[in-house]
């Protein structure tokens, strides 16, 4: 569908409201002391023109942000005997193109529905390229406060893949972008910084520590204004410290119902420490942002329906599909999971909160046995004894099910030791008639087991296998597991955030 633009001629909304230009700009007689004020609609409880927008019933808009980044990656290869950190250079361009209708809460915008035209990034990363675009069965998406951050999920009945997830963050957030206009009027020339608060929201950070980024405005050119933006951050993101540095200018506009932030074009400095659960890098990102107001959206979901979803608490919405080509398997997961390996005989997921491994998992290709044979249960049992060896305690619970994809799972709880520290494994061997096998072993802190919260029922339910040209998710070029894991946090939200 082709966007249509609705603009608003502002001479004729000064001629109706009797308000010479001169006033709007601030420097009319008796009111330049207030800077750009004055309402322009009969009723003043409006917001102004230069300032926030208050809370509106509807609010539909079209966004288009390509991003441009180039810089190195930095992966930890510590070990006990040296700390050491290895970096690439890394590359990449990503588009989004979606519409966009806001929710609001005691005004201030904490949901959004989405409709994607379009949302793909391509990323170079030592040389090996990758392409990933979002698939159309995931394009309807709703983005909801979630630990802290806004996040999207999938409003059809596919779940986003985990690479998905990564590609529809953005790296400024269109839905909060009205927080970089001021609070109160403002004069020309007169700075307004932003809060540490409103810092986090439109660059997407668990939190701000430091902001001292400010605006001004440098112009006002017939309804449009002009703005500069720049300055320092210091924050936290996925809980590692993080820098940024941030010059651009934006421009704003008054709309049907509000002032309406429409144009943002920045370049943003980061320097991101390396987390447990992704690299760190120095890159510099070159954001181009458009946003327009849209009158015949095609986004279903009415306001009243909008709220109501933000109100369910629904925990499956938050999982993320994590399928692996090489191993030939998927498996959905908690987004506190991610890759720390994607290969072929094996696989290793992490769950990390603030910074801390709570847990390891290990996905294992074991040896097709003949078609109509398995594993006994005893037998599961003896191969863990024997595999755990002096660190084996004691098998605290073993079973046998059927996973909600028709595949048998032996399951076994174990304690025991590790240089006397309590450790728990769990075990499943999961297996389909044709005698493919896997191994999934969880392995955590004795103390940690209630972080664990059933997600390795979760992952082992969920398991199914693929063949090996198959995969579930958006398609890549051929790339080494540790790279495709790199660019896969590198190319889009996550690398400007």
């Amino acid at each position: 569908m082709t966007s249509r633009r609705p603009h608003c001629n502002l001479d004729s909304l000064l001629r109706t409201n009797k308000i010479l230009r001169r006033d709007f700009l601030g420097i009319g007689t008796g009111i330049a002391a207030t800077g750009l004020a004055g309402p322009l609609w009969a009723d003043s409880s409006r917001s102004g023109p230069l300032t926030r927008p208050k809370k509106q019933e509807l609010n539909d808009t079209r966004c288009k942000i390509v991003l441009e980044l180039d810089g190195h990656i930095n992966v930890d290869t510590s070990t006990q005997e040296r700390d050491e950190e290895i970096g690439a250079k890394v590359r990449a361009t990503s588009t989004l193109d979606y519409f966009e209708r806001l929710g609001w809460h005691e005004d201030a915008v904490n949901m959004a529905a989405r409709s994607y035209n379009e949302a793909k990034v391509e990323h170079w990363v030592a040389g090996t390229t990758q392409k990933l675009q979002l698939r159309k069965e995931c394009r309807q998406t709703i983005l909801q406060e979630r630990d802290g951050r806004m996040q999207q999920y999938s409003d059809t009945a596919e779940i986003l893949n985990y690479q998905e997830v990564e590609l529809l963050s953005s790296p400024i957030n269109t839905a909060v972008l009205d927080l970089l206009l001021p609070t109160v009027p403002a004069k020309p020339n007169q700075r307004w910084n932003l809060s540490a608060g409103d810092a986090a929201k439109i660059f997407n950070l668990d939190a701000v520590h430091l902001c001292e980024i400010s605006a001004h405005i440098v112009k006002v050119d017939g309804a449009e204004a002009v703005m500069e933006l720049e300055g320092n951050l210091e924050g936290s993101a996925n809980s590692v410290h993080t820098k940024l540095q941030v010059t651009g200018n934006f421009r704003a506009k008054l709309g049907r119902q509000c002032t309406l932030v429409t144009w943002v074009g920045a370049v943003i400095h980061e320097q991101r420490d390396v987390s447990q659960s992704e690299p760190g890098f120095d890159i510099t990102a070159r954001v181009r942002l458009i946003r327009a107001e849209e009158s015949e959206s095609p986004i279903q979901i009415t306001y009243d329906q909008l709220i109501a979803k933000s109100r369910e608490d629904e925990s499956t919405r938050w999982l993320s599909r994590f399928s692996s080509e090489a191993g030939a398997f998927s498996l959905l997961a908690d987004r506190k999971w991610s890759f720390y390996v994607n290969g072929g005989e094996e696989s290793i997921l992490r769950l990390v909160e603030n910074n801390s491994v709570i847990a390891q998992c290990n996905v294992s290709r074991l040896s097709k046995m003949p078609s109509g044979t398995q594993i006994t249960l005893e037998g599961f049992q003896s191969d863990i004894q024997q595999s755990l060896s002096t660190n084996f305690g004691e098998i605290l619970e073993a079973r046998e099910t059927v996973t909600s994809s028709k595949l048998r799972c032996l399951r076994g709880v174990v304690m025991g030791t590790i240089d006397e520290v309590p450790i728990q494994w769990i075990y499943a061997h999961v297996s389909d008639d044709t005698g493919r096998r896997m191994a999934i072993v969880f392995t955590l802190a004795a103390d940690k087991v209630d972080r664990l919260a059933g997600s390795d029922e979760q992952i082992v339910d969920s398991f199914q296998f693929l063949a090996s040209n198959e995969s579930v998710g958006p398609s890549t070029a051929s790339a080494s597991a540790e790279q495709a894991s790199v660019v896969n946090k590198l190319g889009n939200s996550q690398s400007v955030r």
